[in-house]
């Protein structure tokens, strides 16, 4: 992987200045006083005491310099940048959306951090490059975790499954789509992908939905198409958020490397959208 540190730094401070929101931690303090208690009643809604005063200050307001926060320190923790990238990002965003550091400086670290790394993501995944290697992932990974689901709900009973039961994430795209693996005759084998089972991408570990293998006649063919259900159409990728669209362009360049091409990687939300990019010439 490789990107222009001054193209990532010119990125990273027009999204912060365009997209970074932090919430403001303000404090009311009320001051009152209660010279009788007339029933109960009034303890528990809280009227008994006659509010005299009351000041809503700001955190900064209160705790001013007391509390001291590495916002350099953490920013180069959160993102691998250098001290120096961070600190030229910093200097580059307006004085506004440096304010909102005093307003709620923890939020402002996370938040910022996670825009600079999507920023980040998307200036390297021009230059990914994925090349085969030696090691794979053990059986032991279908077999690491118990099933748990609520049949009817988010889970199905299969028989064309690795697991005399599918359960997935939601009930109406995934479950849609195993309950049409299962009617075809031309699936041969499908399972739902474990959580052990990840792609390595910029943005992240990266977990495909699906494993499906075809059969043509009554052979079978091993094509192993591994499938990201989303709602959204095949055009619509872009609409993604950027985390998952980096994802998904780096898992087609994962499978076309490992396989020369012989698995087949796309985003459907059907199965008849699958079909239709399986049988192309």
């Amino acid at each position: 992987m490789d990107f222009k540190t001054d193209d990532l730094i010119k990125r990273a401070v027009i999204e912060l200045d365009n997209h970074l929101q932090v919430s403001e931690i303000s404090i009311r303090v009320e001051h009152g006083t209660m010279t009788d208690i007339k029933s109960k009643e009034q303890l528990e809604a809280g009227t008994a005491m006659q509010i005299t005063e009351a000041r809503t200050s700001s955190i900064h307001e209160l705790v001013g310099e007391k509390v001291k926060y590495d916002l350099i320190g953490k920013l180069v923790e959160d993102t691998g940048l250098t001290r120096k990238a961070i600190v030229t990002i910093l200097q580059k965003i307006s004085p506004r959306t440096f304010l909102k550091f005093k307003a709620n400086p923890e939020e402002f670290i996370i938040r910022a951090g996670n825009i600079i790394n999507e920023c980040k993501a998307i200036a390297v995944i021009e230059h990914v490059a994925y090349h085969k290697l030696d090691k794979k992932f053990d059986s032991d990974i279908f077999s690491a975790a118990a099933l748990k689901g609520r049949l009817g709900v988010n889970a199905m009973e299969s028989q064309k499954s690795l697991y005399d039961l599918v359960v997935v994430d939601s009930q109406g795209i995934e479950m849609d789509f195993a309950q049409n693996l299962e009617k075809q005759n031309e699936v041969a084998v499908y399972t739902k992908l474990p959580g052990g089972f990840y792609i390595n991408t910029p943005a992240g570990h990266y977990n495909p939905d699906w494993a499906i293998v075809f059969k043509e006649d009554t052979e079978i063919k091993h094509i192993y198409f591994v499938a990201e259900t989303k709602g959204y159409a095949k055009d619509e990728v872009n609409d993604y958020r950027d985390t998952e669209r980096i994802k998904i362009e780096c898992a087609r360049r994962h499978f076309a490397s490992i396989s020369d091409s012989a698995v087949t990687y796309d985003v459907v939300k059907s199965y008849s959208e699958l079909r239709d990019i399986i049988t192309k010439p």
